[in-house]
């Protein structure tokens, strides 16, 4: 009787023993999962405040060229300005038609007036 108490405790201790293993596999299966997950977490956060980082450079980008646009728009229509006031029709439709560059148009007008001269034989 005793032998059989004796064989029945080491079968209590090994099945303890096992459980405890088991135990121990798991909590540590659970650890690197919640390491795994706080680390998923942690991409994730970063991406997103990644994301929104280039969102508002995007929307800052987006809001600079539509002042650009604006600024054109509003040195167009001063530039139409000046030339009406100046009785310049042609620079006028020039500038309204949305012709920013003047340059172009000054250096047309010197090769205007330097054929026109030398058709005359007036030297400028």
């Amino acid at each position: 009787m005793v032998s059989k108490r004796d064989a029945e405790n080491a079968r209590l201790r090994d099945q303890r023993e096992q459980q405890a293993a088991e135990l121990n596999e798991r909590k540590h299966r659970d650890n690197v999962k919640l390491a795994s997950l706080q680390e998923f977490k942690t991409l994730a956060e970063s991406r997103s405040a990644s994301d929104l980082h280039l969102h508002k450079k995007r929307s800052l980008t987006c809001r600079i060229q539509e002042r650009i646009l604006v600024l054109q728009s509003e040195l167009r229509r001063h530039k139409a300005q000046l030339a009406a006031n100046a009785s310049n029709e042609d620079l006028m439709l020039f500038f309204a038609n949305g012709n920013i560059e003047s340059a172009a148009y000054l250096e047309s007008l010197k090769n205007r007036l330097t054929s026109v001269s030398a058709l005359s034989g007036d030297f400028i």
